[in-house]
């Protein structure tokens, strides 16, 4: 049995990559495979500081790099190493020091995921350190994303960058494969900080549309509200203006039974974001049997089609967005049916069983 050596980051905080290495090890069954986690997670790591160059990021990064070469120097054996690469600065430099502890101190393969869905725009705007980015991604042996979309990015950046995609999965956490109608009709907006990029002040410009077109549809916004990214005052100010305060209801993050709840509760969950990988709540609403109406970006056009599971819009189009809240809050028979259909592609395709499996048939690509 080939040993892999995850260099992993868990939750918390609960963010998309670390919410997948944590599934990863948890339901990780092979008989080819033994994954072996050496954990450089930072427990009390604020989601907004993540990829911000501050002096406890730099510290965090530096002893987790000696942890590394103290770890190989004790004569460790593996056959793989298994790390995600970010797409920020101090991210790239912190995963580019693990690769080189990794190419020095060992005669592993390095197989690296990408968890994010806008490397390339990163690539493009840091000329500066644009040679030694694509010198750490030759060296690596391959490249495992979230989805083909995001494999044209490195083929672009490198032709002889070794690249597969693997979509992600989740846990089984609804019981019940039978989606009933809902009492109330509630959009649910989830995101784990709120921001511009997330289609924020989308959703707001399409709810005085919404309501006038039916007033009895409630929206629920899940997730953080930092004054670094989104200025409560202007939220305010926009609710009065429009008087439809009594409408909206700001939950702030949840976790676990609460954050299953809302789901049950909600009729159709919403993402229009201008920017993404595989987002981890588009499964989440999936596995509960919502239909997803988001932005064509990232990898979501190959898990949503359009009219089959949910509706795809383009990015910064609030209108269309409000058109599609008022088509489904109008027909429970269209929700219902596009929730069964969800339900059952999230059980065939996306659970944490199947994501594990398509990792390692990833793997076994290091020897083609």
């Amino acid at each position: 049995m080939k040993k892999i050596l995850f260099i992993a980051s868990l939750p918390p905080p609960f963010h998309g990559a670390n919410i997948d290495n944590e599934n990863l090890i948890t339901h990780w069954n092979s008989s080819d495979y033994i994954i072996i986690p050496f954990d450089i997670s930072d427990k009390n790591k604020k989601p907004e500081t993540i990829g911000r160059i501050n002096l406890r990021n730099i510290i965090v990064s530096c002893k987790n790099i000696i942890k590394l070469v103290i770890h190989f120097a004790s004569g460790k054996y593996y056959d793989i190493i298994l790390l995600n690469i970010a797409q920020n600065t101090v991210g790239i430099l912190r995963d580019s020091s693990f690769i080189i502890a990794c190419k020095i101190f060992t005669k592993a393969k390095i197989v690296c995921r990408f968890p994010g869905g806008d490397f390339l725009q990163y690539f493009r705007n840091t000329p500066w350190i644009r040679p030694f980015i694509r010198q750490v991604l030759i060296q690596i042996d391959l490249l495992i994303t979230e989805g083909k979309m995001i494999n044209e990015q490195f083929s672009e950046i490198d032709k002889s960058i070794k690249v597969r995609s693997a979509h992600i999965g989740i846990p089984t956490s609804n019981s019940s494969d039978k989606i009933s109608d809902k009492p109330n009709f509630l959009v649910l907006y989830m995101i784990g900080i709120h921001r511009k990029e997330k289609g924020f002040w989308d959703v707001l410009e399409s709810m005085p549309y919404v309501l006038k077109k039916n007033p009895k549809v409630k929206f629920e916004f899940v997730g953080d509200i930092s004054e670094n990214f989104i200025s409560a005052k202007a939220i305010k100010k926009f609710l009065l203006k429009h008087n439809i305060g009594n409408c909206i209801t700001f939950h702030g993050v949840k976790y676990d039974d609460q954050k299953e709840e809302l789901f049950k509760q909600s009729s159709v969950m919403i993402l229009p974001s201008y920017s993404e990988g595989f987002p981890t709540s588009i499964l989440e609403a999936m596995s509960f049997g919502l239909p997803i109406i988001a932005s064509k970006v990232g990898v979501i056009p190959e898990v949503i089609l359009n009219g089959e599971n949910g509706y795809l819009i383009e990015p910064g189009d609030w209108k269309r967005l409000g058109d599609l809240i008022v088509k489904l809050s109008e027909n429970k028979q269209l929700v219902r049916e596009i929730g069964e259909t969800n339900r059952s592609k999230f059980l065939s395709h996306y659970t944490a069983d199947h994501f594990c499996k398509r990792i390692e048939k990833s793997l076994g690509n290091l020897e083609n």
